[in-house]
């Protein structure tokens, strides 16, 4: 199998990594491994600050929602709605997780590493049906649990972070084009000739 059918599927891979509301859950061990500190300054590595464990949407929405000033009775109803799609949340990735680590074990060229590929892609896909419709639900039913105020306070916030990333976006697109303008080098690929 060459190189250019696979890239759809270490695409998928990495989007379900990057995305999976539990990225990073190696490190909820210890420390980011890649910098010192530990105390959630920022870790380029992850582009996130560290959190050990604690990367992804789910805990987004967790941050947005202690923002909120939510009532005991709320708390309580959040609480209950995060400790029904966490596990479900897991499960999910624990299996993209089984795919991929079978995956990197395998004998590229062998037919078995390529039965392993059409599982895995498979997997991939459907597991990212899954969270996305895992994660909308459970937005949703703790969006249901806000009054109007703290719901528009909770599109606020979620409008605030999409602008921070749009303008982070909009300044390295901005760096890239000043490097291309000094005449900087283009990054090369180190396996090229």
């Amino acid at each position: 199998m060459n190189t250019a059918t696979l890239k759809p599927v270490f695409a998928l891979c990495a989007l379900l990594l990057s995305a999976s509301p539990m990225a990073g859950e190696h490190q909820a061990h210890g420390a980011c491994p890649h910098h010192s500190n530990v105390d959630g300054q920022a870790c380029s590595h992850h582009g996130k600050a560290c959190k050990h464990g604690k990367h992804g949407d789910m805990n987004e929405m967790r941050e947005r929602l202690d923002k909120l000033d939510l009532s005991d009775t709320q708390r309580q109803e959040m609480g209950s709605l995060f400790a029904i799609y966490e596990p479900r949340v897991r499960e999910v990735i624990k299996r993209g997780q089984q795919g991929r680590e079978a995956l990197v074990m395998a004998t590229p060229g062998s037919n078995d590493y390529n039965n392993l590929i059409s599982a895995v892609s498979l997997e991939a896909s459907v597991s990212a049906g899954e969270m996305v419709v895992l994660l909308a639900e459970l937005q949703a039913n703790a969006y249901a649990l806000l009054t109007d105020e703290q719901q528009q306070k909770y599109q606020a916030l979620k409008q605030e972070a999409r602008d921070k990333a749009a303008a982070k976006m909009k300044e390295k697109a901005a760096k890239k084009d000043a490097e291309k303008a000094a005449g900087s080098a283009p990054r090369r690929n180190p396996f090229t000739p």
